[in-house]
C-alpha cells in the first residue's frame, strides 16, 4: 500500500492511499502527487527567476567602492555567485520564496527572508562559499557557520523549514 502526503504552504496535509477499488481510484493519489511535484516545481522555478533578478540588482547597487557613503566594499562577484547557488538549493517544498538581498560593507551578500518581526532567517556568504546565518523563530534562536558543499546543511534547511512552518 502506498499513502501520499502532500502540504501546501501553510502545512495543512492532504493525504490519500492507492487502496481504491478500481485502478482508476488507484491512480487518483498518483496523479494528484504529480500535480502537486509539477505546481512546486513551476512555483520554485518561478522563485529561482525571481530571486536572481533581485540579487542582480542588489549587485547593480552595490556595485562600486563607496556604495553606501561609509566606505563600504563593492559587491563580491564570488559572494553573490555563491548566495545564488544556496538559494537556489533550498528544496522547493519549503515554499521560502523570494528572499531579500543585500550586501555588507565587506562585500559578502547578504540574504533574508522576514516573515514577520518575529519570525526570520538570515545568511551572510562570503566568496569561499562560508554561509554564516542567524534565525530567529518565535522564540527559537540558532546561529551557524556552515560551508557550502554541492548541498545545504541539514541545520540549516530544518531552520528554513521552522520559519514556514
Amino acid at each position: 500500500m502506498t499513502a501520499v502526503a502532500i502540504a501546501n504552504q501553510t502545512g495543512f496535509p492532504w493525504s490519500g492511499t492507492d487502496r481504491g477499488a478500481t485502478p482508476e481510484a488507484q491512480a487518483i493519489p498518483r496523479k494528484v502527487t504529480a500535480l502537486a511535484e509539477s505546481f512546486l516545481a513551476a512555483e520554485h522555478g518561478s522563485c529561482v527567476r525571481q530571486s536572481r533578478e533581485a540579487l542582480a540588482e542588489a549587485v547593480e547597487e552595490c556595485s562600486v567602492p563607496d556604495w553606501d557613503g561609509y566606505g563600504a566594499a563593492p559587491a563580491n562577484p564570488m559572494s553573490a555567485s555563491w548566495a545564488e547557488r544556496i538559494v537556489g538549493a533550498f528544496p522547493a517544498s519549503l515554499g521560502l520564496g523570494v528572499p531579500h538581498f543585500s550586501f555588507d560593507p565587506e562585500g559578502d551578500a547578504l540574504i533574508e527572508w522576514i516573515v514577520r518581526r518575529d519570525r526570520m532567517l538570515t545568511l551572510s556568504v562570503g566568496a569561499d562559499g562560508e554561509i554564516r546565518y542567524a534565525a530567529r523563530i518565535s522564540g527559537f534562536k540558532r546561529t551557524g557557520i556552515e560551508i557550502y558543499a554541492d548541498t545545504l546543511p541539514q541545520d540549516l534547511v530544518e531552520t528554513a523549514r521552522r520559519l514556514v512552518a
